[in-house]
């Protein structure tokens, strides 16, 4: 059975984010990269400031925000590569995660008919997964081209969670170097035209959510995390936005 909402997120801070995406994501989210420890880059949207620290996430379980990024609504399914096999290369299976049983007396969605299908609901699900799975690699692949010619550098971010204290610093996430960006030579430009130059330059763009972030959480301090009652929930609603978007259609 499936049960609905976005409590499976509280604890996240980051998330992987889409090229088909970037347009629905601009106007709510600041963006960022992270690299790895082989200095393979990540696109990623900034939801808090901390692990545990979910400023998009309403105190019931609805996202606060008019869109909702693609990697978090597949959930509670995932599509994982099994161990490798002749028969399994290249594919992969839909996986179910661990989540509680509903209550006695509760229901959510059944997985199967009668007849051993998969649902409706479910089929779309999986076929959603494989479209972000798709574009994921095209995503991951200007990522690289932008690390490739240095054009990740640090972000000295700084973020207000207080209306008397000073900006706090971030650290862990790279930006985009618009000055060397703007003065590569021409072989290097022309070849990052296309998705790579979209994505720098939604990067870019999404810094001014910087501001957003910050009043995400002055608000969360003052009026959700101390006592999370119906008029502050109503009011925080009011003010970023009730996206709730459950649509599994892979267009954004």
């Amino acid at each position: 059975m499936i049960g609905r909402g976005y409590q499976h997120t509280a604890g996240d801070c980051l998330v992987n984010i889409l090229l088909a995406e970037l347009p629905r994501l601009l106007p709510h989210y600041l963006l960022g990269f992270t690299l790895d420890a082989q200095g393979a880059a990540q696109p990623v949207a900034l939801l808090g400031l901390a692990e545990g620290n979910n400023l998009y996430l309403h105190p019931d379980g609805r996202w606060l925000a008019d869109y909702v990024p693609a990697a978090l609504r597949g959930y509670p399914f995932a599509l994982v590569q099994p161990p490798q096999t002749d028969l399994s290369a290249g594919q992969s299976v839909l996986s179910l995660a661990q989540i509680e049983l509903l209550p006695e007396g509760q229901t959510g969605q059944p997985l199967m008919d009668a007849a051993g299908q998969l649902t409706p609901t479910v089929a779309a699900t999986a076929d959603f997964l494989q479209s972000c799975q798709h574009n994921r690699q095209q995503t991951l692949a200007a990522a690289r081209q932008l690390a490739a010619a240095g054009l990740l550098i640090p972000w000295p971010l700084k973020v207000k969670l207080q209306v008397d204290q000073q900006p706090v610093p971030l650290s862990g996430l790279h930006c985009v170097d618009m000055q060397r960006l703007d003065s590569l030579d021409a072989s290097t430009y022309a070849s990052l035209q296309g998705a790579p130059m979209e994505l720098a330059y939604a990067q870019h763009f999404a810094m001014t959510n910087t501001e957003q972030l910050s009043r995400r959480a002055l608000f969360h301090a003052q009026h959700i995390a101390a006592t999370p009652t119906a008029d502050s929930a109503d009011t925080i609603d009011h003010l970023f936005g009730d996206g709730d978007d459950d649509n599994l259609n892979f267009n954004f």
